[in-house]
Parts: C-alpha cells; structure tokens; sequence
C-alpha cells in the first residue's frame, strides 16, 4: 500500500533528506511564512538546511499558499528565497517541480504571482548551471550553507553500515549529497575509518554510474583542495572514481551473487504486504511483513529468496533482500524484513520472489 514517510530527527519540518514531524493534513495550515522567510535569509549551516527543507515542504503542501506570500517579499530576497527553495526541491523530481511552476506562470494572471513563478524558473536555471559545471568544468560548490545536513547523512551512513543493507535508496541519497557539494561532503568523512570510507566511496560511484556522472565528478575530486587538507579521505574516494565499473560492481556483490536454482517448480504467492511499524518515520528502522503462499503442501521444504523495493515517483529503489524457506507440510510463510528510509513522502512497496538468490523472478507484487 502507499505509506507516508515521516522524520523524526530533528524539531523541522525537511524535504527529502529531512522530513517535517506535521502530518500532510495540517503541515499547511501551521506555517508562519514570516519566520519561515527569516530563516531563510538569516541562518547559517543546518538551519539553513532545515530552512531550505521546509520552504520544500511548504510548497509541496501549499504551493498556492506559499507563492502568495513570497510575493510580498523584495526582490533580493525574493531571489534568494527561490534558490533555497530549489535547493530543498533538489533530491525530489526537479524535471516535476520545473514543469508544475512552468505550468503555473502560463495561466497566471498576476504581476505579482507571476514574478515569483519566474524568480523560481530563474533559481533552478542557476542550479542546472551550477551543477552541469557551467562551462563543462566542474561545478561550483556553495559559497556558504551546505544543501545538505551532515549529521544526517552520517546517521544514515552509521545505521546502513549496522545493518548491511545494500539499498539502492540510500546510495542515491548518497550521490546526490556527494554531487550538491563534493568538498563539504568529503570534508564530512574526515573522521571515518576507511574501511567505513571504501564502503561509502563504492556507494556515491555506483549512484553516479546511474546518473552518468562519473567522469565529471572525478574531475572535481581530483580539483579540490581537500586534497591538501585530507589525503585519506581524498585518496580514498579518488581510487573508487578511477575504477568506477569494480566499485560500482562491488557494492551491489550481496545483491547479484549468483545461487543454484531452486529444485522447486512452485511459484509462490504474495498474499499480503503490511507495515507492523507505523507510522514510517526517516532514520528509524521499518518492520514490513510480507506473507507468501502456495496451493498445495509438500514434504520438502522449498527455498525462495525475496527482494524489496521502494516505488518513488516511478522509480523503484532495492532495499534489502533474503533468502526464506516454505517449510514441509506447509502452505504459506510470513517473512520480516528490516528497511531504513532515506527519503520522506509517498512510497509504494514492491515485493519480487525468485528461485534463490540471483535465480529466476518467479512472482512479484506492488502493495497499492
């Protein structure tokens, strides 16, 4: 079924990699647009994170509502309310958001309205610019806040490590931290062993390898000056990037090891999919249990291996798998699966059974 991830991290509202703890009924009607916009002008580092995060939040639940009050702002800081904005936009869909406020400008009828709309269009065109590098070089870093908070990204990297998890979801959270400011991110992992830094590193490659981005986020390893502040850290990642196809390959090892077929010619059933933990909340580990079923018992004891995927806005992220087993003389078996969420909002389940691990998909399910 569809779930609503929560944050419980910290007192905010977040976007993507911090959630806000108002629920989606009542996140609207409880903005203070005047402290939210002061905020934005005023605070430094993670709260200006967390501003950014909110002002996300506050148009994705009242895009209306928030537009209008940004109209009564100046100019200046109209500009820079919009690139905040954008930038806690950046690790949804900014191809949505983009054409959403596009759509918006075409049908409003209000100066006022319309140089918000266009002051956001401008916002995410210095955004592409800086983060295609402009004129083909590598990209700017922000000049003073983070577009991501560190504390955050380093519980999600101590919880992935605890579980073992490899999650597709994660890495891309990752990447795109990685990718929004290389310097600030590995100035962030100064303290890590390398042991936890070659995990992180063959995590961000093989997100970049999804996104194309390999070469021209080498480039900008290789080009900042960290590498004077912290050659392990820089040492570290660089290696990764000169061999992206083997880290990229290494970090998904538990996903695509490959397992003798099973003997069993059944196809189980995926009878229901739920939650035991509610509400989802990001940072927190989940409970989902997935019941599967066959027609008939046997004497043997049949052995499956089960995938789990998070569905967000059409892309579905690996979370975690494992291997269960239909006892004989039974027809069904429920199966507990431990998932941590990196990302807030609307999320659908999709479970995939198959042979044994790296064996044939035999069924597959999207709790709706």
């Amino acid at each position: 079924m569809k779930q609503y991830v929560k944050k419980l991290l910290l007192p905010v509202f977040s976007a993507i990699l911090l959630l806000g703890t108002l629920s989606p009924a009542n996140a609207a009607a409880e903005v203070d647009y005047d402290d939210l916009f002061d905020r934005s002008l005023h605070a430094d580092g993670a709260f200006a994170e967390a501003a950014c995060a909110e002002l996300a939040q506050a148009y994705q639940d009242n895009a209306q509502g928030l537009i209008s009050a940004l109209a009564l702002c100046g100019t200046e800081d109209l500009a820079k309310h919009a690139d905040h904005l954008v930038y806690g936009m950046m690790y949804g869909d900014l191809s949505a958001f983009r054409a959403g406020i596009t759509e918006m400008a075409s049908s409003s009828d209000s100066s006022a309205y319309t140089a918000v709309l266009q002051a956001i269009l401008d916002a995410l065109d210095r955004f592409d610019e800086n983060r295609a590098g402009g004129d083909g070089g590598a990209p700017p870093l922000p000049p003073d806040d983070t577009p991501f908070d560190a504390k955050t990204i380093l519980g999600f990297i101590d919880r992935n490590e605890k579980s073992g998890n490899v999650d597709e979801e994660y890495f891309h959270i990752l990447g795109e931290a990685f990718r929004s400011a290389p310097q600030a991110f590995m100035e962030m992992l100064r303290g890590r062993s390398d042991a936890s830094l070659e995990k992180i590193a063959k995590a961000v490659v093989c997100d970049c390898l999804n996104h194309s981005s390999v070469r021209r986020m080498s480039d900008v390893i290789r080009d900042t000056a960290l590498a004077e502040k912290d050659s392990r850290v820089y040492n570290i990642l660089f290696s990764a990037f000169r061999d992206p196809a083997n880290a990229g390959l290494t970090a998904f090892d538990e996903k695509q090891a490959q397992a003798p077929a099973s003997k069993s010619t059944r196809i189980p059933s995926i009878s229901t999919i739920s939650y035991t933990t509610a509400p989802l909340v990001v940072g927190s580990s989940e409970s989902l249990s997935v019941t599967f079923m066959e027609v008939l018992d046997t004497d043997v004891t049949r052995t499956y291996y089960a995938e789990i995927y998070c569905i967000r806005n059409g892309t579905a992220w690996y979370k975690t798998g494992k291997s269960f087993w239909i006892p004989a003389g039974s027809t069904s078996m429920q199966v507990l699966f431990t998932l941590d969420f990196s990302s807030t909002g609307d999320v659908y389940t999709l479970v995939k059974v198959y042979s044994a691990q790296g064996g044939t998909l035999l069924n597959s399910r999207q709790a709706c």
